[in-house]
């Protein structure tokens, strides 16, 4: 008869992989079941704290940051509204130029939407630097009410990575080029 192996022997001879569909664990009062991944990933998912002014963690979407370049194209959508109830917002756009960076930048947009576009504010703050005089920032009153925010240049944006930070979100809209003239555009209020 066989020596008799320890569970860490057991579980040391065991093959690894990485495509698996149960998980073997214990319960609350120490008996073995099986656990799906999904019901896994969960769990876990649970137990992480999620990132705070206060606290470290894992990053929220809400906090999320996307990249774009702008490849020539006269307009960059920075913000759009997902409705036209009020509603809170704050991004940061920094905008990196590999040929001229003396027109690098970086702003703080906030304000709110408003279901009256006449009450619809939008504050910019820079933190540092200026764009180029033919470089705005500008808002769009959309015909549902909700608003959008476009960096635009009077001819091109030239090439340009354009970074947004969203700190405060009640969109999920992507930001995009577009090449054509955007028409209706009013001013942002800029802070100083």
């Amino acid at each position: 008869m066989g020596a008799i192996k320890t569970m860490k022997e057991v579980e040391s001879a065991l093959p690894q992989k990485k495509e698996i569909n149960y998980v073997r664990a214990l319960d609350k009062e120490g008996n073995p079941i099986l656990i799906s991944k999904e019901d896994l990933a969960q769990v876990v998912g649970e137990l992480m704290p999620v990132v705070t002014p206060e606290k470290d963690g894992l990053s929220n979407s809400k906090f999320a940051t996307t990249k774009i370049k702008s490849e020539g194209k006269r307009s960059i959508l920075l913000y759009r509204s997902s409705s036209s109830q009020w509603a809170p917002f704050a991004i940061r756009v920094s905008c990196i130029s590999t040929g001229e960076p003396s027109s690098d930048f970086c702003v703080y947009i906030a304000g709110n939407t408003m279901e009256l576009q006449d009450t619809t504010k939008v504050y910019v703050k820079y933190m540092y630097g200026q764009p180029n005089s033919d470089t705005y920032l500008k808002i769009k009153y959309e015909t549902d009410h909700r608003i959008s925010i476009y960096l635009t240049s009077d001819n091109s944006l030239g090439d340009r990575t354009i970074v947004r930070e969203l700190i405060v979100r009640d969109s999920m809209y992507d930001m995009a080029t577009q090449d054509d003239e955007i028409t209706g555009l009013a001013d942002c209020t800029i802070v100083q």
